[in-house]
């Protein structure tokens, strides 16, 4: 194959145009500020959990929400609260004053057009209300009953009929009794829709095993108990009454709700065994409970549930979750919870959101290396706080730093230049006290950078009003960038700065989603408890995780789990009658991997111990943890060293040094850097059979008292390696190499091609060169690379008689193309237009463009800010396909089945921008590569 290259500079213009004296600042712009917003922070995204806010409030619970619309407009409804909210466009939402409102576990249900207000649990008052946006609420009437526990009405408009559903309890089930709808007295007798069944359903027991913490303090949980069958809303639906409920409890990662269906809203009601609807157990706020499920405009369902926020190690707050819902064609009600806490789109935004409302946004942060400014110890009744827990996708732990100080940090690093587009911070409440309303809450600063050295700032909430203790912000336009810094700036109520999770999501082009080949699952069904079925599959490379679908029908695989860090799950939520069908997809978000070494992170386990013997003084031992360097000298400082005998130990063992008196001469001083007792070559420490160095001791003086410091010498014990690298086969073409330690072997790929797993693949003529590369470890020097290079392509001239043609690719590019001015807000495509001259004298010839920049692929870009949408290119009248988003991988435009000559082509661009679109002043562009190539010249 021969080529010709040709490279274009798109001078894509994107100024932003302003008023005649105004300032240069864009609505959207970074950084992100406090968006004073509620309910919902950012305009066309969202991610679980939710907090909910008002003005400068604490936090507030979503226990138990209730969304409806009426009146056109979204209302949202949450246990105990005195008010609600109301959105017309559900990104958007206007708080309502309401003193009368009835608060409890809050009922609403309209009524021939007008709204009515009821908390069974507490209170057999009715309220309603001419307009709910006045906040006015008067009485209606009175229940039968005040023991509507967990009360919901059903108003069949069809009918005129009115029904009430209730039920709170472990054992005594969820009832329907029919009310007459002016008086709301009971007018039939109630009617049993159902009890719990843990027998059978496994989603219906509370497993000890699934607690995130403790609600009764009275009595230790069974392994197994009832669950709560709690919540009813009802809903009419193609002419079908669906029951939504609740079961287990607010205290368990597997908290979730099921559906029964009648064909009359007093029954029978039936068990869908499809269910349950929502459950969602893994991630960093796992349950999905006791909610309600409601249409958005465009008459999709979803359904809203109440999740457990856990605070300082046991229970904190209430907050929500929101996912889509569906009903197929046979009936069946189902939740989509795949990728249930990445950011998802918003209702409205989607036209099918039960199948395509992920965004593509994966967690980049996940288990990567964070460092950080201090770590608050750990201690043996306090638990542990390590930084690896801000990024561990569990909600039961945390990172806490030492103090509540500005300047408090976090960074992670993601291992490679990524595509951010949203970031979510969950903050705990480590050491704080106080509940009492603020004007100024958890306040901070997010930086990007491409080197750990120069930072970009992203989200600047330092004098943040709103107490939202999950922060989910959407970058208003894509940042490009490999390391995140989360920044204090103020921390309230006397606490520390303390992180659940940092989640840093994006990179929609680089993500992989891989499914797992059916012969490399295996699922078993537990015979004895069929409640239960264990899988396992073949681990896929490079997989941050898997979602494992299942369900009793091939074709309705309508459950999910998400599983992080093991091919392996376990299943106890299954009902036990039908059997059920399985499949697993890896997913990727593109970064590398990054195994976090515990021993270098969070010590060995083993101490040293300096036992002190002071003079006139009461002998005390002062401890410290020991932590692996990789080969960087350890130090470990003693201070406040004053005259006496000293002894340095390992912990619960064997002697090191000492015991040594220490004389006012030896500890007093000026010169703090000169040691005055040295103790070298103490003893040897190591791993296996191999010394990686010695212990020493020096001690130094102080003004009024001295340090002891241990010293870990490393002295140099690593070993060369070689890496053999098999010849490259026949296309297509492997690689293969050895490394002579046994560590994994690396490949690049440099040239006229690229790598994928252990595939070579073509990209054009010229030459093809092959890396094989090993870093080393503590036992091993770096590998010498090793490297494989072949040409590709070939040139052929000549002839016995006559002229002969020269073999001849040539390509002639015009002008630069201007995309013109692109305007914030404004939602419409941009194109322009270029021109190339193509001579071939081969048997065929193809025109291509590709985008070689490894930042934001595809995309123009302004600094570190790019565009969302790809740039989109054609040759003549073809239509308009988006460049890749690999760097390198062409997109073809044009062919030739045989020589051309000076044949003008009409290049054109078309870049579409949103009305969502942030943008950054200055100029948008990208230097692009035009081939013309060959397989027969």
């Amino acid at each position: 194959m021969k080529k010709l290259l040709r490279s274009v500079l798109l001078a894509c213009v994107g100024a932003l145009v302003f008023a005649s004296g105004a300032q240069a600042q864009v609505p959207g712009a970074l950084p992100v500020g406090p968006s004073g917003k509620s309910v919902v922070q950012n305009p066309t995204t969202y991610t679980n959990p939710i907090s909910l806010t008002q003005g400068s409030e604490r936090i507030l619970t979503a226990g138990e929400p209730v969304i409806k619309i009426i009146g056109g407009d979204y209302y949202l409804f949450t246990r105990g609260r005195r008010g609600y909210w109301w959105s017309s466009d559900f990104a958007n939402w206007n708080y309502v004053n309401a003193p009368n409102l009835l608060g409890g576990i809050v009922g609403m249900t309209e009524i021939d057009g007008k709204l009515y207000n009821y908390a069974g649990n507490t209170n057999n008052r009715v309220m309603t209300t001419d307009d709910p946006k006045s906040g006015v609420w008067y009485e209606a009437g009175t229940f039968s009953s005040n023991n509507y526990g967990d009360a919901s009405m059903l108003y069949d408009e069809d009918t005129g009929r009115l029904f009430m559903y209730y039920g709170w309890s472990q054992l005594l089930g969820i009832r329907v009794v029919e009310l007459n709808k002016q008086t709301f007295k009971e007018i039939s007798k109630p009617e049993v829709v159902n009890w719990g069944d843990p027998h059978k359903h496994g989603w219906e027991t509370r497993y000890s095993s699934d607690l995130i913490f403790p609600f009764f303090s009275d009595r230790q949980y069974r392994p197994q108990e009832y669950g709560w069958t709690e919540g009813p809303h009802p809903l009419k639906y193609n002419g079908k009454y669906y029951v939504l409920y609740s079961s287990i409890g607010l205290e368990f990662a597997s908290y979730a709700q099921g559906v029964y269906v009648a064909d009359d809203p007093m029954g029978p009601y039936v068990y869908d065994q499809h269910n349950p609807l929502t459950r969602m157990v893994s991630g960093s706020a796992p349950g999905a409970g006791h909610g309600s499920f409601f249409q958005d405009k465009q008459g999709k369902l979803w359904t809203i549930a109440m999740v457990a926020f856990t605070q300082n190690g046991g229970n904190g707050n209430t907050l929500m979750s929101l996912f889509p819902t569906d009903v197929d064609k046979e009936g069946v009600m189902h939740g989509n919870v795949e990728y249930g806490d990445y950011p998802q789109y918003l209702p409205g935004v989607k036209k099918d959101p039960i199948t395509d409302n992920f965004t593509g946004w994966t967690l980049l942060s996940l288990n990567k290396k964070v460092q950080t400014s201090s770590t608050q110890p750990p201690g043996a009744q306090t638990g542990n706080y390590w930084p690896a827990f801000a990024v561990d996708q569990n909600g039961k732990t945390f990172w806490s730093a030492q103090t509540g100080n500005p300047g408090e940090y976090m960074t992670v690093d993601l291992g490679t230049t990524s595509d951010i587009r949203g970031i979510q911070i969950q903050f705990d409440r480590a050491g704080a006290t106080g509940n009492a309303a603020l004007t100024r809450y958890q306040s901070y600063t997010v930086e990007v950078s491409s080197d750990n050295q120069t930072w970009t700032k992203v989200v600047d909430k330092s004098d943040n009003p709103q107490d939202l203790r999950s922060d989910y912000i959407e970058l208003p336009t894509a940042v490009s960038g490999r390391y995140v810094r989360l920044t204090n700036v103020f921390t309230p109520d006397n606490g520390r700065f303390a992180v659940k999770e940092l989640r840093v999501f994006g990179n929609p082009d680089a993500s992989k989603f891989t499914p797992v080949p059916p012969g490399n699952l295996m699922a078993v069904r537990n015979e004895v408890d069929r409640r239960q079925a264990d899988l396992l599959w073949k681990p896929v490379d490079g997989a941050d995780g898997y979602v494992v679908r299942y369900g009793i029908e091939r074709d309705k695989l309508y459950q999910s789990d998400m599983v992080y860090g093991k091919n392996a799950l376990n299943i106890n939520a299954l009902n036990v009658d039908p059997e059920y069908y399985f499949e697993v997809e890896a997913f990727s978000s593109g970064t590398p991997r990054y195994v976090e070494n515990p021993f270098e992170t969070r010590g060995r386990g083993a101490e040293l111990d300096l036992i002190r013997r002071p003079t006139g003084g009461t002998q005390s031992t002062t401890r410290q943890m020991t932590y692996e360097t990789y080969g960087k000298d350890e130090v470990y400082v003693f201070d406040n060293i004053t005259p006496g005998s000293y002894t340095l130990n390992h912990t619960y063992g064997v002697g090191i040094w000492g015991p040594q008196q220490l004389t006012a001469e030896q500890l007093i001083g000026t010169d703090t850097t000169t040691p005055t007792v040295t103790a070298l070559d103490l003893t040897q420490f190591g791993n296996g059979s191999t010394q990686w160095g010695t212990v020493e001791v020096r001690v130094y003086p102080g003004p009024t008292s001295g340090r002891i410091e241990v010293t870990f010498h490393y002295t140099e014990h690593r070993v060369d390696q070689a890496i053999t690298f098999a010849p490259l086969t026949a296309p297509p073409y492997r690689v293969s190499a050895t490394a002579s330690s046994g560590l994994p072997v690396s490949f690049s790929a440099a040239g006229t091609c690229t790598l994928s797993d252990d595939i070579v693949t073509v990209t054009g003529a010229g030459t093809c060169t092959i890396t094989a590369s090993q870093s080393g470890n503590a036992d091993y020097f770096p590998a010498r690379d090793v490297s494989r290079s072949f040409q590709v392509g070939t040139t052929q001239a000549g002839g016995d008689v006559g002229g002969t043609v020269p073999a001849t690719l040539a390509l002639t590019l015009g002008a630069p193309a201007p995309l013109g001015v692109f305007e914030p807000g404004v939602s419409r495509p941009y194109e322009a237009t270029t021109t190339a001259t193509v001579t071939s004298t081969a048997g065929d010839a193809l025109l291509s463009v590709t985008d070689p920049s490894p930042s934001a692929t595809g995309r123009l870009v302004n600094g570190s800010f790019a565009l969302g949408e790809r740039l989109q290119v054609r040759a003549n009248a073809n239509a308009f396909a988006p460049l890749s988003a690999t760097a390198g991988s062409p997109l073809a435009l044009l062919s030739y089945g045989g020589p051309v000559s000076n044949d003008s082509v009409s290049i054109a661009f078309r870049q579409e921008i949103g009305a969502g679109q942030a943008l950054r002043t200055g100029a948008y562009g990208k230097t692009l590569t035009f081939t013309l190539s060959t397989t027969t010249p």
